[in-house]
Parts: structure tokens; C-alpha cells; sequence
């Protein structure tokens, strides 16, 4: 690797390598600080630059949460704008809007004014959306994809326009407007955050005979509260008598209490003829914690917004229930995340920083997504074009031996044989009993398996595929996309059946293409069961070129069970003796059985599986059972001791 570029090594690595359950992502500059920072993680010692996770096939619904006023920072967006086009687009777009409707540069504003100015109401939210919605495009082109949106606040205006609500333009009007209004106020308002779960501040302000309204629930241990100055002077004293921590906010004004009516009636003449649409994406309200119904679509609800409390910390709960683990947030600091990190640990959060490396911290941002198993288009991140190919070690081996331990009874041995195993649930009649499935099936119409199973699936969806007939890719890739849909359905059976007409290398070309489609096909977290049917005792005139068959396909199918992650493979071996008790019964477990076997024998309507049985030798005879001698072979080793290769009950049966 010495000689390779350290850039090439990464995009190699992250495009042209498998991604397996266990992940580890690591944001380095250079060869040396990738060797520390891996260093670091083999000493179990913590790094921002390093993220480890195991990757379980369970969905993780990505939630968007956007972070609100106070957030704000002066600079904030330049190393964004200066690198990345998409950010720089949607920021100058928006900068014409404003220079149109306050005679100055949004930009300007942003880049180079001091953190005063920043922090005025009037300044601080249309700066904050047009920083948090150039950062959601920019994460867009990355390919990350997202159903739910949450914001604190004036977030969620941003994420109203990024779910549809209105356009970003409209979005951006409305909180020019808006911060003009409420930057206009008395600065008569005081806000502040007291550490005490709700339930007991909102008795603790009833005692008191104060006229302060609930801003905010951050965390299930954190409360905003906003009124006059006077009022929020009286409970500061109060918790600090009582030994109450409590942090005054560095506000302007009373936001989200009964100071904003003023403005509120303002702003419902100016936004009068104003139009709302329904959101597109799932959008949680800040007013009810829960999923925004058709309310969010009207006027009212954005007036209400001014003086309504945000209930974030329920909003968070209803997705925490409903399974949503992954929560990525986008602001100018990491003020989300850390209420969410205080109440749900179990919970993980990405935030993107810019204060001190843009672009590391966006590479730590994709390391985690990757690291959780959230898709991303790499090679929009990745430019592979000006990418050499350059090889790469393999994944080690553990050089380790794992020999069984040696038997010192007589009574046990090294050495097993094969056993079929019986007593598994099966149909009581020749009647099929299937439940309601899709079946697809893939064979010789002219067999006599094909036939049975056609007749047995008489009035159920069933689609019927001859396989002489296919000798050409393109039918085979034309016939599973118009199954496609299909295929993402529950309940689906796949019936592969060798031909006995179609040479063996039609036959392996036409599964190895079916599986390869079947693969490319299927969505990441969908998967079918492909159940591979063959007739152990065929007619005596094809029966030896019939085994070759059904010994190349049998190894495909293992190949597959274990490198094709949506297919699930099963072999079924019939006797052929009786054709219609024996194709009920293989309908009937793979219909109805949940403790299918990856190999099963059916012989009239009885079910067994292969297991190995230990055999017990004198220890002065090593004559071995016929049966034995003929599936496994042996070699001497020291002391006149025999070890079993098992390879070859693997090769027929694993």
C-alpha cells in the first residue's frame, strides 16, 4: 500500500470493496493519521474521527430534524459555500431575494457582519433557513433519503419547504417578513430554560401567580420558558432560593408566548392571500408532538406558530416509538442532538459541523451513515472517474486451528456417518393444502413434476416459465422485471425445476442469469425463497446424464445461499415413485413449514434431512461401515488415529 496514493486506497475501499455487517469508518487527511486513528480504535480508545457499528438488515428510518434560533453564529456557512457548489447555488439564489426585499446582503450578513447582528430577530431566521436548506440539498446530492422531517421552531419552517408545505422561496419570504415583524416588537420579553421535568414547573408557576408561558420542552428534564422580564426575574430568583438550575437565554424577545400576539395580528394581514400546501414527506408538528395533519396547510397554524409552545421532546418520543433510531441534524451547532442524546441513549444522532473542518467533519458525517447502513450515492461523493484501480489486501484470515478435541472414551469417536432424520409435520392427504401465495416456476413443461405442480396450483396466481424455450439473457431479464413488483409482495415461491431435455450448460446458464437477475432485482431489504425440486430416480434412459445435472445445479444453489443475501435457497429431493403425494407434500412445507430444512428428502409423504451420526470402533478394528466408506474418505495420522475430511457430506448436503 506503500506505494499507492492514500486517496486512491479510500475511494477504493469505499466503492470497489464489500460492506459487511460490522463497519468501521474512519476520517483521516493523510496514511499516517489513518494508521493512528486505527490504532486508536484497536486500543478501544474513543475518537470523533473513528465510528464503528454492526449493520442489522432491520430498516432504520432516517429522521431530518432542523435546529431553530439561537443556533446562529457569525461566519456560519462559509466553508460550506467556498466548497460545495449545491450549498453555494441555493445561497445565492436566496441572497437575491434578500437584497430585493431588504436592500442588503444576505451573504454579507452571514459571512462577515459581527455575531450581533446576527443574533437580531430580523437577521437570525431568514439566515438559519437558508443555511439549513442548502445544507439538506447538498446532503440530497449525496444521495441520503428521508421520509420524516422534524424542526424546533423556526426549523420547521425549513422543514415545511423541504416536505412541500410551500416552495423554498415562499419559505424564505415568509421569515423576512416574519423576523421583521417580531424584531419590531417592545423589548419588554425574557426567556429562560429551567432544569425540572414539566409537571413540577408548571405547578411550581401556578404557586408563583405568574404570568409566564411554556416556550418550549427540550428534554424530558429541560422546560423554556418566555413572558415579561419581570415575571422571568421572579422565577430566576425563586430557583435560585430552592436550588433550581435555571439559564437565561440570549433573546431579544418572549417567543412563543402571549407577547407575540401583537405581531400575530400583524402578520395575518400581511399573510392574508398567503397559500399552504399538504406536505409531500412525513412532517411532525411542533404544536402537537405528533404527525401534521391537513392543519398545517392553513393560515392559523403558522400564526399560532408564534405563541404555541414546541413540544420537541414528545415529538421525538412518537418517533422513538415508532422505531425511528437514526435522527441527523441539520444547523449551525449540534443543539438538537443534544437534547435527544439526553433522553433517548439509545438513539443515534449525526450532526455535520463546519467550525472547524468543514470538509473532515462531512467525511465523519458519511463515515457514520455508512457505518449505520443508511444508503448513499458513494460515487457522488466519490469521484471514481479520477480514480485509478489499485489492489487492495483481502480480508485476513484468523490463522487459527480449531480441531476438535480428541476422545478419550471408547464410546466416542471421531467418525460419523449419515443419518435422515424423520418426524417432520407434512401433509395428511394427497389434497394440496398451500396457503395463498405467488408462485413462479421455472421448468419443463413436458416433466411430470411440472405437470403435478401445475395441476395441484390449479386457481391460484401462479406464473409458469419453460425452460428449453429460454436461450437467449435478455428473456429471462425481460420476464423478471415484469415480475418485479411482485416480487416485493409477501408470500412468494420460487419453484426451480431441472429440465430433462436441455443440455447441462443451457441449464446452468439459465439459473446462474436467473439468480443474478432475481438479485439485481430484488430491493435491499426484500428477499424470496428459492426452492430448487429435482426427482431422484428418473427413467432409466436419462438417468445418468440427469445426475450430472442435478449435481451442478444442487452446487450452484449452495453457492447461492450463502453469497446472495435477498435469496434464501432450499433443495427438495423427491423419489419420483409417487409423483402426486410427494408434490403435495413439497407444496405443503414450503406453504405452510417454518422449520424448513436447507436440504430435504421426500419419499411418499414422509420428510427427512441429512445429520451426522458418531460411530463407535473397537479400538483394535478400523473397519469402517459400507455406507461410510462410501461418502467419506480418510488419511492415517500419527498413533493410529483416523480424522474424517467431511467434505464430502458438505459437498452433498451443507
Amino acid at each position: 500500500m506503500q506505494d499507492y496514493d492514500f486517496r486512491e486506497v479510500c475511494t477504493n475501499s469505499v466503492l470497489r470493496k464489500q460492506h459487511f455487517d460490522f463497519r468501521l469508518s474512519i476520517t483521516s487527511e493523510d496514511k499516517e493519521e489513518a494508521i493512528k486513528n486505527i490504532d486508536l480504535f484497536l486500543n478501544e480508545k474513543p475518537s470523533v474521527n473513528v465510528k464503528y457499528h454492526k449493520y442489522t438488515k432491520q430498516v432504520k428510518e432516517l429522521v431530518f430534524v432542523f435546529t431553530g434560533q439561537g443556533s446562529q453564529f457569525a461566519g456560519m456557512g462559509k466553508k460550506f459555500y467556498d466548497n460545495f457548489p449545491v450549498f453555494r447555488e441555493v445561497l445565492d439564489r436566496l441572497d437575491k431575494l434578500f437584497i430585493e426585499k431588504r436592500g442588503e446582503s444576505l451573504l454579507h450578513l452571514m459571512f462577515n457582519a459581527p455575531e450581533e447582528d446576527l443574533t437580531l430577530t430580523e437577521n437570525a431566521q431568514p439566515a438559519i433557513f437558508a443555511f439549513e436548506y442548502g445544507l439538506y440539498k447538498l446532503w440530497l446530492t449525496f444521495g441520503v433519503k428521508v421520509k420524516t422531517l422534524l424542526g424546533h421552531s423556526v426549523g420547521e419552517y425549513t422543514a415545511a419547504a423541504a416536505a412541500g408545505v410551500f416552495s423554498v422561496e415562499e419559505g424564505f419570504n415568509l421569515l423576512i417578513e416574519r423576523g421583521k415583524v417580531m424584531g419590531s416588537l417592545d423589548k419588554i420579553g425574557a426567556m429562560a430554560t429551567v432544569f425540572l421535568p414539566l409537571e413540577i414547573l408548571s405547578e411550581i408557576l401556578k404557586k408563583l401567580n405568574v404570568d409566564i408561558n411554556i416556550a418550549a420542552e427540550n428534554t424530558k428534564n429541560s422546560v423554556v420558558v418566555s413572558g415579561h422580564k419581570k415575571d422571568i426575574l421572579s422565577l430566576e430568583k425563586w430557583c435560585k432560593e430552592h436550588g433550581v438550575s435555571i439559564k437565561k437565554l440570549k433573546v431579544s424577545n418572549a417567543f412563543h408566548s402571549y407577547l407575540m400576539q401583537p405581531a400575530m395580528e400583524e402578520l395575518r394581514v400581511k399573510w392574508k392571500n398567503k397559500q399552504f400546501k399538504k406536505p409531500k414527506l412525513k412532517l411532525i408538528s411542533n404544536q402537537t408532538g405528533l404527525p401534521a395533519s391537513d392543519s398545517i396547510s392553513t393560515l392559523d397554524y403558522w400564526l399560532d406558530h408564534l405563541m404555541n409552545n414546541v413540544k420537541f421532546h414528545q415529538s421525538i418520543k412518537y418517533l422513538v416509538d415508532k422505531k425511528n433510531e437514526v435522527f441527523f441534524e441539520i444547523g449551525p451547532k449540534p443543539v438538537l442532538s443534544n437534547f435527544i442524546n439526553t433522553s433517548f441513549e439509545e438513539v443515534q444522532t449525526i450532526f455535520c459541523s463546519e467550525k472547524n473542518n468543514c470538509l473532515q467533519d462531512i467525511s465523519n458525517a458519511i463515515g457514520q451513515f455508512i457505518s449505520l447502513g443508511v444508503n448513499l450515492n458513494l460515487n457522488n461523493i466519490y469521484d471514481s472517474e479520477d480514480c485509478d484501480r489499485v489492489l487492495l489486501p483481502n480480508y485476513p484470515f484468523e490463522k487459527k486451528s480449531f480441531w476438535l478435541p480428541s476422545k478419550n472414551s471408547q464410546n466416542q469417536s471421531d467418525i460419523f456417518k449419515i443419518n435422515w432424520k424423520t418426524g417432520f409435520p407434512t401433509i395428511e392427504s394427497t389434497e394440496n393444502r398451500c396457503n395463498e401465495n405467488l408462485w413462479v416456476l421455472f421448468g419443463d413443461y413436458k416433466s411430470q413434476i411440472s405437470k403435478t405442480i401445475n395441476e395441484s396450483l390449479n386457481g391460484q396466481k401462479t406464473f409458469f416459465y419453460n425452460t428449453d424455450e429460454w436461450e437467449c439473457e435478455e428473456n429471462i431479464v425481460t420476464a423478471i422485471r415484469e415480475l418485479k413488483n411482485n416480487l416485493q409482495a409477501q408470500g412468494v415461491k420460487i419453484i426451480f425445476m431441472p429440465s430433462e431435455t436441455l443440455p447441462l450448460t443451457g441449464q446452468i446458464f439459465f439459473l446462474t442469469t436467473l439468480l443474478k437477475q432475481l438479485n439485481a432485482e430484488l430491493e435491499r431489504d426484500n428477499s424470496v425463497d428459492l426452492h430448487y425440486l429435482f426427482r431422484k430416480n428418473h427413467p432409466e434412459k436419462i438417468a445418468e446424464s440427469q445426475k450430472s445435472v442435478d449435481y451442478a445445479l444442487t452446487g450452484i444453489i449452495k453457492s447461492a445461499q450463502y453469497e446472495i443475501e435477498n435469496i434464501n435457497c432450499y433443495i427438495t429431493e423427491i423419489s419420483g415413485t409417487h409423483g402426486d403425494e410427494e408434490v403435495s407434500c413439497f407444496l405443503y412445507r414450503i406453504s405452510n413449514s417454518n422449520n424448513r430444512a436447507f436440504y430435504e428428502r421426500i419419499t411418499k409423504k414422509e420428510v427427512s434431512v441429512p445429520q451426522l451420526e458418531s460411530i463407535t470402533l473397537n479400538k483394535h478394528s478400523f473397519s469402517l461401515p459400507k455406507d461410510v466408506k462410501k461418502v467419506f474418505d480418510f488419511r492415517r495420522i500419527r498413533r493410529n488415529r483416523f480424522v474424517p475430511l467431511r467434505k464430502a457430506f458438505k459437498r452433498k448436503y451443507c
